[in-house]
């Protein structure tokens, strides 16, 4: 397909089976938080435990592995590297089913983050080798909003999955297992997602560009220089948000025990409310996000993205704090849609509030820094704070809501601090 005349329909189409793949693999990440009863019960883990296999385990990988998949898929084309990646998580989350103990889980957990890792720098690619340059913006959002709704529905799906797998009879082809409905779950959840391949099959992959001539590449030095002419503002951003999102992650994680264990509903319960909960206000914030962002900065206000971060990050941490400590389970998944809101309204402006200070030559680069940074922190420390905090201050999970409230307080006044202290860095950068 060529870049001058490209076939939008095809493209578009491209999008639709790039958000199923988006989506399917949150429903692989996320399918844990549902299954932490029966999983702790049979393996005998801790809270503790638990959140470093939703965090660290997943994350170590993704994360570090973003810019190095994206080079590989440079190399050997976008759509067979993805393929790769589809393959090698849903083989790992069904092994999960399989897990002996809690060091098999944490490998079989990190599997699924390195397959995972494909997915960012293959989807953003092939969208941009589909679509011409004024009509990238459009289909990129459309791919990035697809995020809220795989969160939406890795719980819906998930927790339907969950409920139904216990009500089976014996499945007894998955041999020593099949009476253990959790490790069912997993494997029919690992399975399921293998039918994206041939899904994948039917996606065309332009040719790729040439890479740009030395004369235009940045060099390594020249982003070290940048780094440190800049590390105040970019450790305060950097610092923000990767705190903002430990609330989210910690949120993710633990939220479905906190409604299981204090209010005794079931996964299909949780999944179904919590998903259209967050959801909703999701798509919401990120769209009125982008558009006042945009309007603000045809108005002259440089500091847009900053400006609305603050706020963003302003109107989460009480919420968010007051959810699982409220006594009723209606109004806490309210206080949860007002989070899911909050969460995303300020997410896109953070990720072009690097692109204002970036130098062009060095975005790609300082880009990657900003991704790996915020996942290593958010998901590696949301998860897992709530699981110190319940095993060894209050040392009761059925007070795991005390624990997130206190996590997502600390993380949120964390965040608030630093992104003000951000904005106020970047405004006397630009002078």
């Amino acid at each position: 397909m060529s870049d001058t005349r490209p076939d939008l329909r095809h493209a578009w189409y491209v999008v639709g089976v790039l958000m199923a793949v988006y989506m399917i693999g949150f429903v692989d990440r996320q399918i844990l938080a549902l299954l932490v009863a029966p999983v702790k019960a049979s393996l005998g883990l801790t809270d503790v435990q638990i959140g470093l296999l939703q965090g660290f385990a997943f994350v170590m990988l993704f994360a570090l592995l973003g810019v190095p998949m994206g080079a590989l898929a440079d190399r050997h084309g976008k759509r067979p590297v993805l393929t790769l990646g589809i393959v090698i998580w849903c083989a790992f989350t069904a092994a999960c089913g399989y897990a002996g103990g809690f060091w098999s889980l944490f490998l079989f957990r990190v599997g699924v983050g390195l397959g995972e890792a494909t997915i960012s720098p293959c989807c953003l690619a092939l969208i941009a080798q589909n679509f011409p340059p004024e009509r990238r913006a459009l289909a990129t959002s459309v791919f990035v909003a697809s995020g809220s709704v795989g969160v939406g529905l890795a719980f819906t799906l998930g927790g339907q999955v969950v409920d139904a797998v216990a009500r089976l009879p014996q499945l007894r082809l998955l041999g020593p297992i099949a009476g253990e409905p959790w490790r069912v779950a997993f494997v029919l959840v690992g399975l399921a997602g293998l039918a994206l391949l041939p899904l994948m099959a039917t996606i065309r992959e332009a040719a790729p560009r040439p890479a740009p001539s030395a004369a235009h590449a940045a060099s390594q030095g020249e982003l070290l220089a940048f780094v440190r002419a800049n590390r105040r503002l970019l450790l305060r951003h950097l610092g923000a948000f990767a705190a903002f999102s430990a609330i989210a992650y910690g949120v993710l994680a633990w939220a479905p025990s906190y409604f299981i264990r204090g209010f005794g509903w079931t996964p299909s319960e949780f999944g179904l409310v919590f998903g259209l909960a967050f959801a909703v206000p999701s798509v919401a914030g990120t769209i009125l996000g982008g558009w006042w962002s945009s309007r603000l900065r045809r108005a002259g206000q440089l500091d847009a993205n900053f400006r609305l971060m603050t706020w963003g990050l302003a109107g989460v941490g009480l919420p968010a704090a007051l959810a699982p400590i409220v006594p009723s389970a209606p109004l806490a998944m309210l206080l949860y849609g007002i989070v899911a809101f909050f969460l995303s309204f300020p997410t896109g402006c953070s990720a072009a509030a690097v692109q204002d200070y970036t130098p062009p030559q060095l975005r790609g680069r300082v880009t990657a820094l900003y991704y790996t940074a915020v996942s290593l922190g958010g998901v590696g420390l949301g998860p897992l704070v709530v699981g110190i905090l319940t095993d060894h201050v209050f040392r009761s999970e059925g007070l795991v809501g005390r624990s997130l409230a206190v996590s997502s307080a600390l993380f949120g006044a964390t965040a608030c601090l630093l992104v003000i202290a951000a904005a106020r860095e970047f405004r006397r950068r630009e002078g």
